[in-house]
């Protein structure tokens, strides 16, 4: 599926909004609500996290745009650096293409910001929503296909490492994002490539 984030100012609607599409969904699931589950091994932020490391991110105007309607764009421009000029070529080519805020009578192209510094911040802003419950540290260690859903069973351990527990919970839709050797992957059998 897809998913759409930001206002719909051609409905009259300037609060963002998540519009996800699923792809070859059965039954009608508009005006549905959707709960949201992050599962994380390290707390964002700390040391050892390999979440956000020092990689950085551009940020065009319309990503700007879409975290001021979420209100979170104040929390994070403090940490961004903005874009004044770009240039692209293309070595053994003919030819580039130079950009620049001040021709196009604008402060900034987009910004620039360290996913070290923006990563732990976002990750306490959505563990203070409502909607998201944030497991962490926390790990999956098992998933298993039901007819209409997917459980999850997880291992959250303390903040101390003491004591372990486990937790099951079925989601509808599992989204995972745990990277080149995933886990998720590996406990679905399916083929990595």
């Amino acid at each position: 599926g897809v998913a759409s984030l930001g206002g719909r100012p051609m409905c009259g609607e300037n609060r963002a909004k998540l519009e996800p599409y699923l792809f070859d969904c059965k039954g009608d699931l508009y005006g549905t609500s959707l709960s949201v589950a992050l599962v994380e091994a390290i707390k964002p932020g700390l040391p050892t996290s390999p979440s956000f490391d020092q990689r950085s991110v551009a940020l065009s105007a319309s990503s700007i745009a879409i975290y001021q309607s979420l209100g979170l764009w104040s929390k994070l421009a403090a940490l961004a650096c903005p874009i004044e000029s770009i240039h692209v070529s293309d070595v053994g080519h003919y030819g580039f293409v130079r950009l620049d805020a001040k021709e196009h009578k604008v402060d900034a192209l987009g910004q620039v910001i360290m996913l070290e510094q923006a990563g732990p911040l976002l990750w306490d802003l959505a563990e203070a929503e409502s909607l998201i419950t944030a497991y962490n540290p926390a790990k999956v260690i098992a998933c298993q296909q039901k007819t209409k859903a997917c459980q999850l069973d997880l291992q959250i351990n303390s903040a101390t490492g003491d004591n372990q527990e486990r937790l099951s919970i079925t989601a509808k839709l599992v989204l995972a994002a745990d990277g080149t050797f995933s886990t998720m992957a590996k406990l679905n059998q399916l083929p990595l490539e």
